[in-house]
């Protein structure tokens, strides 16, 4: 079970690392709500191909108003999934690679660690059943 404590894991170099509460949240609250849409999915998407582009550029990929896409981008920025740089009258967007590879990483660590209680509980069944104890 994941507490408010730190969570220690081992990765699959062997290197310890840890993650606690506060960085768990980033997921909650943010990265995966900011993934939720299939708008902001597909936004995701273009600006992997494409790497930078305006609002109106964006909305010519989809089948929805410019403040439509506006919104999604709004919520991507505050996810920090997308940077916004103005350029003269126009706002650029381009993905956050370091932040999105940054939340992924944080992910395993979480999913790691669920699969480490899950095997130790496991093997405590495993011994428990074994040694005959109930």
């Amino acid at each position: 079970m994941i507490s408010r404590s730190i969570l220690q894991y081992a990765s699959k170099s062997g290197i310890k690392k840890s993650i606690d509460a506060d960085n768990i949240s980033i997921f909650k609250n943010s990265v995966l709500n900011s993934l939720s849409d299939k708008t902001r999915q597909g936004i995701i998407v273009v600006l992997g191909k494409e790497k930078s582009l305006c609002v109106n550029e964006l909305a010519a990929h989809f089948n929805v108003s410019r403040s439509t896409v506006s919104h999604h981008l709004n919520v991507l920025k505050e996810a920090q999934v997308v940077r916004a740089q103005k350029m003269g009258k126009e706002v650029y967007y381009s993905l956050n690679t370091r932040y999105i590879r940054r939340a992924v990483q944080s992910l395993l660590v979480i999913i790691d660690s669920i699969d480490e209680n899950q095997e130790n509980d496991e093997n405590e069944r495993s011994d428990h059943e074994y040694s005959g104890i109930s």
